[in-house]
């Protein structure tokens, strides 16, 4: 019977390391999961970061393309006690039209 004793104990504590063994590598392979999700998600927001940039970068050239009168920003200038740029942008936006750009400024 003594024999049989030490061979319980040695299941036991056999059963015990496999368990904590598998706890283990189920919190790695959780890290190993977590890690993959994280490098997915910084993915997408740096894909879709570019793609923000890219179509601010075009509508700027959009805007830098329209032809606008100095004396229109001028006008705007003084009668909102605006900056030029700020002045020369809300024309660009309305296509250099004075009148829809005042429109805009006073909605």
């Amino acid at each position: 019977m003594e024999d049989e004793a030490p061979d319980k104990d040695k299941d036991r504590e056999t059963a015990k390391s496999n368990m904590d063994l598998g706890k283990v590598t189920d919190f790695v392979a959780e890290k190993e999961v977590d890690a993959e999700r994280f490098r997915h998600a910084i993915t997408g927001i740096l894909d879709s970061s570019s793609q923000d940039n890219a179509e601010k970068v075009q509508r700027e050239k959009e805007l830098a393309a329209v032809k606008i009168k100095s004396e229109d920003v001028e006008i705007i200038m003084k009668e909102f006690d605006m900056d030029r740029a700020s002045s020369e942008r809300c024309l660009r936006e309305q296509s250099g039209n004075l009148v829809d750009a005042l429109r805009t400024l006073v909605e």
